[in-house]
């Protein structure tokens, strides 16, 4: 049964898992609300094994195992019948004096079988068995991992999926027209996940660690909220300025929500029909935000988060000079989140590949000045970190080339350094 069919009150017939079958979302035999049901939603699960109390109580009833029990307890709690027992003569045991009578009264010398000493056989030959192999050093468990395992991290993610709940909710009311925007209700969530994390690389920490989750809009949404709002601290940007780009990384998407479901979530390349339909977010979302009191920027962001500088965008291929500043700081964070997160067509992308395409569109399609704000600090940020080469080695990060931020140094062995830039056959694949 798909997402969208499920009510509250069914119960799950089998545990639901997610996506990637990594990680138990709700065990079999959970009874759904609402907030369960955005759960599954929030982790990118498409479709589960679920019934009403009813039909799950029928399919009990119904099953022939409980027929086959409910016969056998039957059976044994049955009166026993008025059948008699058989009556069976049994005779005497044997004395000694009959016995003797029966072998004609003559005194008979048992016979006793030669005395055989057992000697024990000889014992096979063992081999030998070999030393025990020197056990392998535990190996030191990477930054990841005990990140994901520290207490902030868990914490993070019960707030983040209790703010996507939220934001999911106020997005869906805004879009039929039942709801105002309140901005500061809006942003509040973010703020206090924001509040958090020790600083603003950390929040790319703790997003990195959150990356099992496919969803195309409402997880993109905060995601892209919560970098906007980074790469603004590292521009030192004022704190008005700060809340702009928050809001307008929550709503910039809020088209997406129109474009019918089967092709956001399609895994097979769009048709060039269903591309046009992808293709009209930006307007369907002006479209909604049109008439309310939100700042002229954000409503700009929604139109124009997939322009380029270059005026390779769209909808309307507008040129530096005519994109909202606000839109250009979002449509660096919208590319980076849509590249590094799971999609339902591919696996997320690791930041350096991210880097290295951002990079290859260089000055051209983005703003220079939030770009290099990025790229500068966030690839710094990852210095340290153990990565996973495409040629199967591991090593960690341990210098950035400012010539080229998606090809550091990596160290693979106590003396051995590779250099990205000299090694352009080998790429980063994911941080581990």
């Amino acid at each position: 049964m798909e997402i969208r069919e499920l009510k509250t009150g069914m119960v799950l017939q089998e545990d639901a898992y997610t996506p990637s079958g990594s990680q138990l979302i709700l065990p079999k035999g959970t009874v759904l609300d609402d907030q369960r049901i955005a759960r599954l939603a929030f982790y990118g699960v498409k479709s589960v094994n679920a019934m009403t109390r009813e039909e799950a109580a029928s399919l009990i009833l119904d099953a022939p195992a409980t027929k086959k029990a409910t016969a056998a307890v039957k059976a044994a709690a049955a009166p026993p019948t008025d059948v008699p027992p058989k009556q069976v003569q049994v005779p005497p045991p044997a004395t000694a004096k009959t016995a003797m009578e029966a072998l004609g009264g003559k005194q008979v010398t048992p016979f006793e079988p030669p005395k055989v000493t057992p000697t024990a056989p000889a014992a096979p030959a063992r081999p030998a068995r070999p030393a025990p192999a020197p056990a392998a050093p535990p190996r030191e468990p990477s930054y990841s991992e005990r990140l994901r395992n520290s207490p902030e991290f868990k914490k993070f993610k019960m707030d983040f999926e209790d703010t996507f709940i939220s934001y999911q909710r106020s997005i869906n009311e805004i879009v039929r027209g039942d709801k105002e925007i309140d901005t500061h209700q809006l942003i509040a969530p973010v703020y206090d996940l924001i509040h958090t994390c020790y600083g603003p690389s950390n929040v790319f920490d703790m997003l990195h660690a959150l990356r099992s989750y496919d969803d195309a809009t409402y997880v993109h949404s905060v995601n892209v909220a919560l970098i906007a709002h980074t790469i603004g601290e590292w521009m030192h940007l004022p704190e008005e300025d700060l809340e702009l780009l928050t809001e307008a990384g929550l709503l910039h998407d809020i088209g997406k929500i129109m474009v019918p479901h089967e092709i956001v979530n399609k895994k097979e390349p769009l048709t060039g029909d269903e591309r046009v339909k992808m293709r009209m977010h930006p307007q369907l979302g002006y479209r909604v935000l049109e008439r309310k009191n939100v700042d002229q920027h954000i409503k700009n962001t929604v139109l124009m988060h997939h322009e380029r500088c270059d005026g390779s965008g769209y909808p309307r291929h507008l040129t530096m000079e005519k994109i909202d500043p606000v839109a250009r700081v979002i449509a660096i964070a919208d590319v980076y989140d849509a590249m590094t997160s799971e999609r339902v067509y591919r696996k997320a992308l690791s930041p350096f590949y991210a880097f290295e395409m951002i990079e290859r569109d260089g000055l051209q399609k983005y703003d220079p000045h939030p770009l290099m704000a990025f790229l500068e600090n966030l690839s710094g940020a990852y210095i340290g970190n153990r990565v996973r080469l495409d040629d199967g080695s591991e090593g960690e990060i341990i210098y950035i080339n400012r010539q080229r931020y998606s090809r550091p140094t990596v160290r693979t062995g106590p003396n051995t350094f590779v250099d990205l830039i000299e090694h352009p056959e080998i790429k980063i694949t994911e941080l581990i």
